[in-house]
């Protein structure tokens, strides 16, 4: 369920349709061409959905999808173990 929501926020922040086929292995500077406030965006909307707080330093390493994918997983069993 992470995945879907991730490219949802996604597509919402870059005002892509849903059928961009936005998936794990989609890099977000070469294949969506986002810029570093795109990203922070990326993360504040994650933020929101998930119930989290990504930090700054978690976003700089986001390369894929699949990244910010386990960024949100770990945050959010993190989340939930305290």
């Amino acid at each position: 369920m992470i995945l879907p929501t991730i490219a949802a926020v996604i597509a919402d922040v870059l005002g892509l349709g849903p059928a961009h086929g936005i998936g794990g292995a989609t890099r977000l500077c070469e294949d969506l061409a986002t810029d570093s406030l795109d990203r922070q965006c990326i993360a504040v909307d994650c933020d929101m959905a998930f119930g989290i707080e990504i930090p700054d330093d978690d976003v700089a390493e986001w390369i894929t999808v699949a990244n910010i994918a386990a960024t949100v997983a770990r945050l959010t069993e993190e989340r939930v173990a305290a």
